[in-house]
């Protein structure tokens, strides 16, 4: 969480400008810094909702992690289109974010067990 917190910090800071060095546009940068911070975003929530996937793996409950996955291909065969046709690239980057959001969000389960043993 320090990792994504630092990250996120420097990015907010300084990532159009280390964007525009890297493309050497600043237009170009101007124009990919927004779409970079959503898949930013996204990355992190993957991180996180990385922890409760193992949680899963750990506790044998694979039709949880099916669950998730058939969510998120449904999520990208219906919306994410959608949101392309709509919104164009940073609705690509929504839809990552999104189906991120949703695998965090429903593998929430992992802060309860931690929780319960912090309690005991």
């Amino acid at each position: 969480a320090i990792l994504v917190a630092v990250g996120a910090l420097a990015y907010a800071m300084i990532g159009e400008r280390l964007v525009g060095l890297w493309l050497r546009d600043a237009a170009a940068a101007e124009r990919v810094a927004p779409v970079l911070a959503v898949l930013l975003v996204g990355s992190a929530l993957n991180a996180f909702y990385n922890i409760g996937y193992m949680h899963w793996l750990v506790q044998g409950l694979p039709r949880r992690i099916l669950a998730v996955n058939l969510s998120a291909l449904l999520f990208s065969v219906t919306l994410v289109p959608l949101f392309v046709r709509n919104f164009g690239v940073i609705g690509a980057a929504v839809g990552w974010l999104v189906i991120n959001f949703l695998g965090f969000a429903l593998s929430l389960g992992w802060v309860r067990i931690l929780h319960a043993r912090q309690r005991a």
